[in-house]
């Protein structure tokens, strides 16, 4: 799957959701303008755009022998544990229609920690929106309701 929307607050929600959901910790993120940001994410991605320029056709190759080379088996474990985090948040975010959605994204994360997944009317303010991504998280597979009628985000194996 390919994320669509290639804009740097979509990329660093996409790395905001896999951490919140795999709890595999890659970049610090703070809330900037209501939406995730990391600088370390945003340092990598310039890297790798250089990078990109820098070796142009062979850049695959690079990241190849980089790779063979250079990642502990540590981080390969890590990284292969949040791959399909990834994969299911990429289907959520290609599913948002505007820059508005994705800062709903920390706010519904800190409600379901905070809240002990009870969701009801009063925690959506109103929101129609916030309701929308809500329930967009629960069909993508993100968030699940119990036996018990609490919301959890669903935590892969």
């Amino acid at each position: 799957k390919h994320l669509q929307d290639k804009k740097r607050y979509s990329f660093n929600s996409l790395f905001y959701m896999s951490q919140k959901i795999s709890e595999v910790r890659f970049f610090d993120f703070s809330i900037k303008y209501g939406r995730p940001f990391s600088s370390d994410l945003d340092n990598v991605t310039k890297d790798i755009k250089s990078l990109k320029e820098y070796y142009g056709h062979d850049f695959e190759g690079f990241i190849d022998n980089y790779i063979n080379t250079h990642l502990s088996k540590d981080v390969e474990v890590k990284f292969k544990k949040i791959i399909p985090t990834l994969n299911m948040c990429i289907g959520l975010l290609n599913d948002f229609q505007s820059k508005d959605e994705f800062s709903i994204l920390p706010e519904l994360f800190e409600m379901l920690s905070d809240n002990d997944g009870e969701i009801n009317d009063l925690y959506f303010d109103g929101s129609l929106v916030k309701r929308n991504i809500f329930y967009k998280m629960v069909r993508a597979g993100i968030i699940q309701q119990d036996i018990l009628g609490q919301y959890k985000i669903v935590k892969p194996l």
